[in-house]
């Protein structure tokens, strides 16, 4: 790659961060207590539809065919964001996918403690396809 392609790409990229973060900076909404599918989805609108989106799951419940989502987050190119920023702890996003071994949830599915806290992170865009969005409203507890 010339170094002239490479300068642009960089440009490019600081460009893109910098609207992501203009977003956030100016969201009036929130992006948390069930929320969060909504902010992923205004985000990804406002940036023309470049991202995919991404969900942290208990990993049980999902296996039980239940769609719930703990958190969701936009992926644009190799990054996550939320609405409060960029996801820089991948861990910490995945842990939005367990459940309280004394919630709602726990008894709800019959989980065991170790259950409550087996939680990955999956494409939901890969998953869902067009319906992604209808999906994510769906399955937060978004409106």
């Amino acid at each position: 790659m010339k170094l002239e392609q490479l300068l642009n790409l960089v440009k490019e990229n600081v460009e893109l961060e910098r609207k992501i973060f203009e977003f956030i900076d100016n969201y009036e909404g929130s992006g948390f207590g069930g929320k969060c599918g909504i902010f992923a989805i205004e985000l990804n609108h406002y940036l023309g539809g470049i991202g995919e989106y991404y969900g942290a799951i208990n990993k049980q419940i999902w296996e039980l065919g239940e769609q719930w989502i703990g958190h969701v987050a936009l992926k644009v190119g190799d990054s996550l964001y939320d609405s409060d920023g960029k996801i820089r702890d991948i861990e910490a996003f995945k842990a939005w996918g367990q459940v309280d071994e004394e919630g709602n949830e726990a008894e709800l599915y019959n989980l065991t403690p170790e259950e409550c806290y087996e939680s990955e992170i999956i494409n939901l865009s890969s998953l869902w396809g067009d319906r992604v969005e209808e999906l994510i409203r769906t399955n937060t507890s978004c409106e």
